[in-house]
């Protein structure tokens, strides 16, 4: 709706102002495409966090000046330009979120604070997988789990495949395959990376929110999840408690990364190097964080903005004795990359 609004509010100032574009904002390709403007007078800032106009993020944010002599283009703006941002995530998860704030005009800064190691032992996964067509339900919490999940299948030569799977294809039938739940949008699309539907996102990317979502159907049912090791025990909690029969498999372990220390000692060395912001996806990036600062000798200096992906993960930066400065307004990566942008197109000029 709000995409329609501005088409139309365009189209109004091209009849008033002979604006001619070279194509409609609304179907913008990209920065290299720019808007002939013929007048005006002020500047014109048009604000899309959240895909409006058919963008990815890094098309989110435009200036759109506006001169009565000459003709000029769109001018991309960036909220982010001069911002030093500290990222902690895994080292291959963190490329996407580093490119997002990179076009926003960030300094990305990747020093993870936690990496995905194999499980001690993966005879439990395994036996699960080798029995799977016996649940009722499967669950993944994390996109790293559907991962693991889809290299042990393979390992274990069993066929992937349920109601996603190409009704032209020439192999038989799998057995019933498990319904499928997925904590958020991520893991959801990681699931159907491997060619797999999904049956139920709660609404809320929490494990609290999944419980709920999946209470009605655990009485009498049986449920395989496959998770890290050190996860929280919300979910199997709610699920045994309301009458599931429930296996747990671990799929990988969060370790501290020990190369991260000198580079930490690095980029604390001088208040020249200090990042302006922190993000924190996930309670084990906080935890590991504040190990790896014990680890180096190092404390965190004040005013750096601590950017937390959610509830969960702003309770355990509070345990650690760190207030988180934003909070997304759901946990995910688009909604944190929003609340940082606007806390820094609000704040003075780094």
């Amino acid at each position: 709706m709000l995409g329609n609004y501005v088409d139309m509010v365009l189209d109004m100032i091209r009849c008033f102002h002979n604006l001619k574009p070279q194509n409609s904002l609304g179907r913008h390709k990209g920065r290299e495409e720019p808007f002939k403007l013929n007048n005006g007078s002020s500047p014109l800032r048009l604000r899309n966090f959240n895909g409006l106009y058919r963008h990815t993020l890094s098309d989110a944010i435009f200036g759109l000046a506006l001169n009565s002599q000459t003709e000029t283009t769109i001018i991309p703006v960036h909220p982010l330009a001069k911002v030093r941002i500290l990222i902690t995530r895994t080292r291959h998860q963190a490329s996407d979120l580093a490119t997002q704030l990179e076009a926003l005009g960030a300094t990305p800064i990747l020093i993870p604070t936690i990496e995905i190691a194999p499980p001690q032992s993966c005879v439990a996964l395994d036996a699960a997988l080798a029995n799977l067509e016996s649940f009722d339900w499967l669950i993944f919490t994390s996109a790293n789990a559907v991962e693991v999940f889809h290299q042990r299948m393979t390992s274990l030569e069993i066929q992937v495949g349920n109601r996603a799977s190409d009704p032209l294809s020439s192999h038989p039938p799998q057995s019933p395959f498990p319904q499928i739940a997925a904590i958020g949008p991520a893991t959801a699309k990681a699931v159907q990376g491997i060619g797999l539907t999904v049956d139920l996102i709660p609404p809320q990317f929490v494990a609290e929110s999944l419980a709920e979502a999946l209470i009605p159907q655990a009485p009498g049912k049986s449920f395989l999840l496959i998770r890290a090791a050190e996860a929280r025990d919300i979910l199997p909690a709610a699920l045994t408690a309301a009458g599931a029969h429930l296996t747990i498999a671990d799929a990988y372990r969060n370790q501290i990364p020990p190369d991260s220390i000198p580079a930490l000692q690095q980029l604390f060395a001088s208040p020249a190097n200090y990042p302006h912001a922190i993000t924190f996806t996930s309670a084990s990036t906080a935890r590991n964080l504040v190990a790896l600062l014990e680890a180096a000798n190092l404390t965190l200096p004040p005013n750096i903005a601590l950017a937390s992906i959610g509830p969960i993960t702003s309770q355990t930066l509070r345990e650690l004795g760190l207030i988180p400065t934003l909070e997304a307004h759901e946990p995910t990566i688009p909604a944190l990359i929003q609340v940082i942008s606007a806390h820094f197109s609000q704040a003075p000029s780094q």
